[in-house]
């Protein structure tokens, strides 16, 4: 069943494992104007992500439960949810190589950790344009 909330603000979902860089990100977020909504384990964010429906998935790859590759799989492979952009976490996609295995994941963007707040901030606007 879908979260029923006014739509009147766009929707991230923010799938980390720590608390305290997901509540910083959350707070971020919200203070950007965004309604912010948080999930710490990867065996449920997929379905988090159907019940949901987010605008924009900020999404770690190291999770418990389930890894973040595995998520944006399943996520991408769904014609209910594909066509939500996930803007990955991670800091080990530090080589060449391995940034195209994350973008042939399906992955919209990804920022490396620690998280440059300038950075994410500027690509969560260019992945929601005008939302």
């Amino acid at each position: 069943m879908a979260i029923e909330s006014p739509r009147n603000k766009t929707r991230i979902l923010i799938v980390e494992d720590d608390f305290a860089l997901r509540s910083m990100l959350a707070l971020l977020m919200q203070s950007l104007g965004y309604e912010v909504f948080q999930e710490e384990n990867g065996g449920t964010a997929v379905q988090k992500v159907l019940d949901l429906r987010p605008d924009l998935i900020l999404l770690d790859v190291n999770l418990p439960g389930m890894k973040g590759t595995e998520i944006c799989g399943k996520v991408k492979s769904d014609v209910r949810v594909k066509d939500i952009p996930i803007l990955m976490m991670t800091g080990e996609f530090r080589e060449i190589e391995d940034k195209l295995k994350g973008f042939g994941m399906g992955a919209d963007d990804y920022v490396l950790k620690p998280v440059d707040i300038s950075i994410l901030i500027a690509r969560v606007r260019a992945i929601l344009g005008g939302r």
